[in-house]
């Protein structure tokens, strides 16, 4: 009807005034005009109006109510009928428009979902998240198939604990111990039957409001890796038990060639090159055999109290004749005595014959190398510290490879490259560390960090 939809289109609030003014206006004319009782008709029929507007109204705003909390609780399919009136019109577009972008919002947060879990999906270490519970709330398919389950499924709605999906206690107790402490933890792991070597690293994940901390969880499989480095290992040990004999052989009897005087000049001059040769190929042969008796945890320990000075000061004087010949000083002066470690002290000298040959190689005639050591809390901190070119800071990560050497000066020595890898190796087996600092053009510090015997106060 074209009065119906005309009224429609009237705001609602002009739908009340009309409401009561259209039955009482009629009332009182027909009042007026001598109709009495138009005043007893005109109420009624006002109040029935107003009722039959808000009720109208009511139904409308139940409408908006229920879509709007259907957008809140996302589930963006609900619109709201456009009503003819202005104000309603606008509050009608501006809740549809809301759940347009909500529903835009859940789109593109799902591709994003689904492209971090592509993502994920595709790499070859397991990840794992896990809730404060415990429950595992997270897995990459390389976990599912790395610990042989294969679903996040829940039963009753309860996500499943990490215990019950993967049988690996160190993952269990890195898990909890990230996040107890909300610490980094890192862990490594052998299993058995069949043997798989782990990488466990657990990092805390802050959670959201009541969500609590939760521990991200990744896992490397090492076992190629390892699988490999134990065939390098073997190959190395094998090669250098194979040519320790014939190193021997030719050392031996070039030596017996020099005894027996019958060659001079020219000849005598290759025999020494020979005999130089010989050993620069045994000392690679015994280094070797060393790193790889290292590697294999076969090297036997002989600990004992040791005093610094003990090892430190012959080693200076075995060593002082080569520095001489270069014009180089060695300062022993900071060598304190009554500073005691638990040491091997074969594998203690070897280490700092090392880094004194080191230094002494890598100074300039008018330099001075020092040894020194101290006490530092429960720690024991010996140093060699030269004047010589010092180390690129690029090239300080890898000073300690094996074979790593940076660009030799011309008048270096050569070497192989395992010198300071041999010392890392044994201030590792010793239960330390070693340390380095270094400056182009002032010099570089070397230090051995060992733990002391006893608490030392200085």
């Amino acid at each position: 009807m074209p009065v119906l939809n005309a009224l429609r289109r009237v705001p609602y609030r002009w739908r009340y005034v009309a409401a009561v003014a259209v039955p009482l206006l009629a009332a009182a004319i027909g009042y007026v005009l001598g109709a009495e009782w138009t005043i007893w008709v005109g109420i009624p029929v006002a109040i029935i109006a107003v009722i039959f507007v808000a009720n109208a109204h009511g139904k409308w705003l139940d409408s908006v109510t229920a879509a709007t909390l259907e957008v809140h609780g996302a589930d963006s399919t609900r619109r709201v009928d456009l009503h003819p009136a202005s104000e309603e019109a606008r509050l009608a577009n501006a809740i549809n428009r809301l759940a347009d972008a909500a529903i835009a919002a859940l789109d593109s947060e799902s591709a994003t979902r689904r492209y971090h879990e592509t993502v994920l999906d595709t790499i070859d270490d397991g990840i794992l998240v896990v809730d404060q519970a415990g429950a595992l709330t997270y897995s990459n398919s390389a976990a599912m198939s790395m610990f042989d389950f294969s679903s996040m499924d829940a039963e009753d709605d309860q996500l499943p604990l990490l215990s019950s999906k993967v049988n690996v206690v160190e993952v269990s107790d890195a898990a909890r111990e990230c996040v107890q402490t909300g610490s980094t933890i890192r862990q490594t792991c052998t299993l058995f039957n069949p043997t798989r070597h782990l990488d466990i690293w657990a990092s805390p994940l802050d959670g959201d409001g009541d969500s609590g901390r939760r521990s991200l969880l990744v896992i490397r499989d090492k076992t190629a890796e390892h699988r490999l480095a134990t065939a390098l290992n073997e190959f190395v040990a094998n090669a250098s038990h194979e040519l320790r004999t014939p190193v021997t052989v030719m050392q031996a009897s070039v030596q017996a060639l020099q005894m027996g005087g019958k060659f001079t000049g020219a000849e005598a001059e290759f025999l020494d090159r020979m005999l130089a040769s010989t050993r620069k190929m045994g000392g690679l042969v015994d280094e070797l055999l060393d790193l790889t008796m290292f590697d294999t945890g076969q090297t036997a320990l002989n600990i004992a109290p040791i005093d610094i000075a003990d090892i430190a000061t012959p080693t200076c004087e075995d060593l002082r004749p080569i520095a001489e010949r270069k014009g180089i000083g060695l300062d022993t002066a900071e060598l304190r005595r009554d500073i005691l470690v638990n040491a091997d002290a074969d594998k203690l000298q070897r280490a700092l014959m090392n880094l004194v040959t080191n230094a002494i190689k890598f100074s300039e005639p008018g330099d001075v190398v020092e040894l020194g050591c101290e006490a530092r809390g429960a720690w024991v901190a010996v140093w060699v510290k030269d004047e010589g070119r010092g180390i690129d800071a690029e090239h300080l990560p890898h000073i300690f490879d094996r074979f790593f050497r940076t660009q030799p000066g011309v008048n270096d020595e050569p070497g192989f490259g395992l010198g300071l890898a041999i010392v890392k190796n044994i201030a590792e087996l010793l239960g330390g560390s070693v340390e380095v600092e270094s400056t182009l053009g002032v010099g570089s510090t070397f230090t051995l960090l060992l733990p002391a015997l006893r608490p030392i106060h200085t």
